[in-house]
């Protein structure tokens, strides 16, 4: 294949499997070590649960990759949910989280037997998950709570999440009996913020000519991020990365070795199909990422005269020191509703204007948008209009239905030839194997 630039292959990339065979073993045994299990989709304010000592968090579904694999299955869970009368307009990936609760593969351990969750906890980031957490509830019999994120940013908004906070813990107390630790919480606060500005300079990394890794770099990279932020080991994985990264700049070492055009992709590939954001490779480009690639694990401050993302620092960079249980909750607060754009995604006043800032700062040669059928909210919110202003200021733009979790949305054949003829409008041929 005819390459422009030296390429190798990631190395800190067995780490990241380490990582993450960590966590799934952490879910069977937590609860034989005498911590807690915590069914919920605990991606953000992460390390609040810390305060409760040693915890895993299950998810809804912790063979959810599993079935991303084996898309019949994944069909066949989707089919459980609606036969129990709900319509196909929810979230994608809760239809198949309750699918499997529904047929009862959920609580089913790799290692043998079953496990119960200790309680659901979820924050209504998103509709769809709050509604997940109730059913869920339901079905199983056990405690929930949900703690609502605002869309705002504001200090208002700041104090208001800081006050349902407090009033969690007091729940968390009360229905496992054990006390809440506020040096726990405060370390798992320092490695949730180093962790997320990490993940932004590595994000940053990329703006640069050739790109030292990309879109699908970034996709496994960030799993050790969205189970296990709060500990330091992770911490040390998002180090170890940086520098890796850092080090492919300093010597040139590109993504694949090739970058002819440099596209976007907004939101994701489908968890089921990752293989799309390999088909720019046929053309010799790539596919650096996009806003919601970095936002969803990076802390970022907006400036809101140019509209540019800008690395956040952390607390200790600012000469900030976390001594109160207060101090904590605020800093996550910050971290979670002001630092990371993933709430911006909701306000579409100004999402076009950064989208296009983006893709200046980025050097996107030509944008792509997904448009998910079973997210209305975060992952599909303001991305049609977005893309007509893509168009109106001369930027290519290729749009393109699918679902993240469910594969009867999405139509490979349809899908790649929308591809194959979009890349052939940038003046692209394919490279001879």
């Amino acid at each position: 294949m005819v390459t422009d630039y030296p390429t190798k292959p990631v190395e800190c990339w067995s780490k990241m499997k380490e990582l993450r065979k960590k966590h799934f073993f952490h879910i069977w045994n937590v609860q034989k070590e005498g911590g807690v299990l915590v069914m919920g989709t605990v991606q953000i304010f992460m390390g609040f649960l810390a305060g409760l000592g040693n915890f895993a968090n299950a998810n809804y579904a912790p063979q959810f990759t599993r079935l991303m694999d084996d898309t019949k299955l994944a069909v066949r869970n989707h089919e459980a949910f609606e036969a129990k009368g709900y319509g196909r307009e929810m979230c994608s990936a809760m239809r198949c989280h309750l699918g499997q609760l529904y047929q009862g593969l959920s609580l089913k351990s790799p290692l043998g037997g079953e496990f119960r969750p200790d309680f659901i906890f979820d924050f209504s980031w998103c509709a769809d998950t709050a509604k997940t957490a109730q059913l869920a509830s339901e079905y199983l019999g056990i405690p929930y709570y949900i703690v609502d994120v605002p869309y705002k940013y504001n200090d208002q908004c700041i104090d208001y999440m800081v006050n349902q906070l407090h009033e969690a813990i007091e729940w968390l107390e009360k229905v496992t009996g054990r006390a809440y630790d506020d040096e726990k919480l405060i370390e798992a606060v320092n490695n949730e913020w180093e962790c997320c500005v990490l993940w932004a300079k590595i994000s940053e990394l990329t703006k640069l000519i050739p790109a030292p890794i990309d879109a699908r770099h970034l996709n496994s990279l960030r799993l050790p991020s969205a189970t296990s932020r709060h500990k330091e080991e992770v911490v040390q994985f998002h180090r170890m990365v940086y520098d890796e990264v850092l080090d492919r700049v300093k010597n040139g070492i590109s993504a694949r070795g090739f970058e002819r055009k440099r596209l976007s992709l907004d939101t994701s590939s489908p968890f089921y199909f990752p293989q799309l954001l390999r088909w720019p490779e046929e053309y010799g480009s790539v596919i650096i990422g996009g806003q919601r690639f970095f936002d969803a694990f990076g802390a970022w401050e907006v400036k809101e005269d140019t509209l540019s993302w800008k690395v956040m620092k952390t607390p200790a960079e600012r000469g900030l020191q976390l001594r109160t249980r207060e101090d904590a909750l605020r800093a996550l607060a910050e971290l979670n509703v002001k630092y990371m754009p993933i709430q911006r995604i909701y306000d579409l006043t100004k999402e076009a204007e950064e989208y296009l800032q983006f893709v200046k700062d980025w050097k996107i040669d030509a944008t792509t948008f997904a448009y998910d059928r079973g997210c209305k909210g975060y992952l599909s919110a303001g991305l049609p209009e977005t893309a007509l202003a893509m168009k109106r200021n001369g930027i290519p733009a290729l749009s393109f239905d699918c679902s993240m979790a469910d594969p009867r949305d999405f139509d490979e054949k349809s899908v790649k030839n929308k591809f194959d003829i979009f890349l052939e409008s940038l003046g692209l041929t394919k490279l001879n194997a």
